[in-house]
């Protein structure tokens, strides 16, 4: 781990099996599911947004379907890919997997 990366992460990853590959629907489980600052003082209603989208992913992911989400949950794992990863190769490649209109900007 890097030491520039969020300690909220860094043990987060800790828990994580470290054989299992990353892929992008782990990456956005992973941005979802990371603790932030900004998160300590908001309400429930965006935390169970958060579980939920992670849910739909994990489900999507287990049953072997493609997945397709709204504008407003893109948006929102974008936010939190760039605030939860201090990589920006690794943040581009999510957001333009996400979002490819993004590279065109």
């Amino acid at each position: 781990m890097a030491a520039q990366e969020p300690q909220a992460l860094i043990s987060y990853m800790q828990g994580i099996d470290k054989q299992a590959d990353m892929t992008l629907a782990r990456a956005c489980e992973i941005a979802l599911d990371v603790g932030l600052d900004a998160d300590k003082n908001e309400g429930i209603k965006p935390k169970m947004q958060r579980g939920n989208l992670i849910d739909k992913i994990s489900r999507s992911v287990e049953e072997g379907n493609s997945l397709v989400l709204k504008s407003e949950d893109v948006t929102l794992i974008k936010n939190r890919v760039g605030s939860v990863f201090q990589q920006a190769s690794l943040v581009r490649q999510i957001v333009l997997m996400l979002d490819p209109a993004m590279g065109e900007e």
